[in-house]
Formats: C-alpha cells, structure tokens, sequence
C-alpha cells in the first residue's frame, strides 16, 4: 500500500520565522548551502539560496568567483618617485620675498 497525504487544499499551516498563518500550499522549503532545512517559510521570508554563500566551498558550480592575487605582478622599481608628491609646486621654481611689518619672510 502506497502512502497517501491529505491533500493540501484547505489545510494551512505555520511559517517557522514570523509564525503567521499561511496556506499550507503556500509555504516553501528553505534551503541553505543546497542542503534542505527542516523549515517551511511564507513567500515573505523565503530567500533563494544566494550564490555568495557558496565563495569558497570547492567543487562547487554555484561558487562565484573572487580571485583576490594578481598572475605575475610587476613591483615598482623607483620607490622614491614612487613615494614623492608630484603635480604643479609654484613655489620650486620661485622665490618669494615680503615683509610684513618688521618681519622680512623669504620663500625659496
């Protein structure tokens, strides 16, 4: 003998995160990295399995790829030039002199 359910027509059940009434239909299996939970959830709280859940698991085909290092990086070779300030300096290439009440500033 086969086993048989009642059908869902007017039976209604509980969703397991908000505990609001639903009917039985209506609520879906969450699942959490491709494994079924044993929760039934309303279409309010049911969330796909997201893909950035899967980043680092191997072997699997919902991982998304996140590479973090560069395939032969080239260092900087000239590392004071590198760490200097560069752009427009109006002040290198002139001298500035003033005088404001008894104090002579030079800027050179």
């Amino acid at each position: 003998m086969a086993n048989r359910f009642a059908s869902e027509k007017k039976a209604f059940g509980f969703c397991d995160r908000c505990a609001f009434r639903y009917p039985l239909k209506k609520l879906r299996t969450y699942v959490v990295l491709g494994r079924i939970i044993n929760q039934r959830v309303c279409p309010e709280c049911w969330e796909i399995d997201h893909p950035q859940n899967w980043v680092g698991i191997i072997g699997s085909r919902k991982a998304a790829d996140d590479p973090q290092a560069l395939r032969n990086p080239r260092p900087d070779t000239n590392l004071n030039d590198s760490r200097g300030l560069f752009g427009w300096n109006p002040l290198d290439t002139q001298q500035v002199d003033t005088t404001i009440n008894s104090v002579r500033v030079t800027i050179s």
